[in-house]
């Protein structure tokens, strides 16, 4: 039996450490959109509403992702000279609130293993959420992105 005492150590080791995200429902709706104009615009394209192909590989990255703190997405982008590349949003009935991962890619290509998502505090420039992702699961992301995302339609 875990003492009390314990227990709460725990958990706020757990807290603190940022623990993976909670499964999702088979049923959420998967919606992908990748910036189409040249940085810094903030235009995105649509690549797909409610995602029925390779949805594992997209619950598997929401799964392996772990909160980091809360963040600014200028001073991600700056401290990791990168831009973003492509959002996953996780929506519907099947879930209380949507929720939104941004993924983000150096000069030279490289995707980031640090991005953030949607705004959780309005009106203060760190009420972002900050989220490390899997190297394994960013890997197949990335893989998926490059065979359903004409190349005319990425961020230039």
């Amino acid at each position: 039996m875990v003492s009390a005492q314990r227990l709460l150590m725990l958990l706020a080791i757990a807290t603190l450490a940022g623990c993976a995200a909670p499964s999702l429902p088979r049923e959420v709706k998967i919606q992908i959109n990748v910036p189409d104009e040249p940085y810094p615009g903030t235009r995105t394209r649509l690549i797909t509403f409610d995602l029925v192909e390779n949805r594992d590989i997209f619950l598997q990255f929401y799964e392996t992702t772990s909160r980091k703190g809360m963040c600014s997405p200028t001073e991600v982008m700056a401290r990791t000279h990168a831009h973003e590349v492509m959002s996953i949003s996780f929506w519907g009935e099947a879930v209380s609130h949507r929720k939104s991962l941004n993924i983000l890619s150096d000069s030279n290509g490289n995707w980031k293993t640090t991005g953030f998502g949607g705004v959780e505090v309005y009106d203060d420039p760190m009420g972002f959420p900050e989220y490390e992702y899997s190297y394994r699961a960013l890997d197949k992301i990335h893989k998926w992105y490059l065979l359903n995302v004409p190349e005319t339609q990425r961020k230039r």
